[in-house]
């Protein structure tokens, strides 16, 4: 695993590795480029990757019914390229898909260019502390969709702790589990041929097969309206 914006580890372009790993399930903290890390999967030859296909009703931790319900789903998928979905509810549930040999991509960008992202989307919303301590699910149908942490003096705390629980113990755990079917990739990676013709390397897109589009960038962060 590795988090320098286009710099895989070699070990995924491995031909025997690659040609069979189609399933794939990307995830992120939200606001990291999943739906862009969707789209450009989507637009491979013969695939298929929706981006939030349940939307809110994804919770955090909580996702088996809906994995086993999209495997159900898929099970007919009769392309020759990728398959899967991106949502970040998917990082609590990912082993679900692991265990079924598939590639995860997780999406990251820096802390701080994070938290300016998110705090500029959410507005008043705060989706990151219980009810009890701030949290404002009244505000917003994803309030259930993220993990909460308690004792935070503001959004901005819980948010860093979310970060930190994503990244450091919940994909960490994934990719020292499964240290061959998972990979962490910059947001920056999209901005170049080469970050793009890696990433789509680990996910089993032969380089005679890629499309690129350099700079592709879905769902731009613009000021919540409240």
């Amino acid at each position: 695993m590795t988090e320098a914006a286009g710099d895989f580890d070699d070990r995924h372009d491995d031909p025997e590795v690659r040609m069979h790993k189609r399933l794939i399930i990307g995830c992120g903290a939200g606001r990291t480029g999943t739906s862009t890390l969707a789209a450009l999967l989507n637009m491979q030859p013969g695939s298929y990757v929706t981006h939030e296909r349940y939307s809110h009703r994804l919770k955090w931790n909580d996702g088996s019914a809906f994995a086993q319900k999209m495997l159900k789903a898929f099970a007919g998928f009769d392309g020759d390229g990728l398959y899967g979905d991106v949502a970040l509810q998917w990082g609590s549930t990912a082993q679900l898909f692991l265990d079924e040999g598939a590639r995860v991509v997780v999406t990251k960008r820096d802390l701080a260019s994070w938290l300016t992202s998110w705090q500029r989307k959410s507005g008043r919303r705060d989706n990151w502390r219980p009810k009890d301590e701030g949290g404002t699910p009244e505000k917003s149908p994803w309030f259930d969709a993220f993990p909460k942490f308690s004792a935070c003096q503001s959004k901005e705390e819980a948010l860093t702790a979310y970060y930190r629980h994503y990244y450091d113990e919940v994909v960490g755990a994934l990719a020292n589990r499964w240290p061959e079917q998972v990979t962490v990739c910059d947001i920056e990676a999209f901005n170049s041929e080469a970050g793009q013709r890696q990433l789509l390397l680990f996910c089993g897109v032969e380089a005679d097969r890629q499309l690129i589009e350099v700079g592709i960038r879905k769902n731009a962060s613009r000021p919540k309206e409240e």
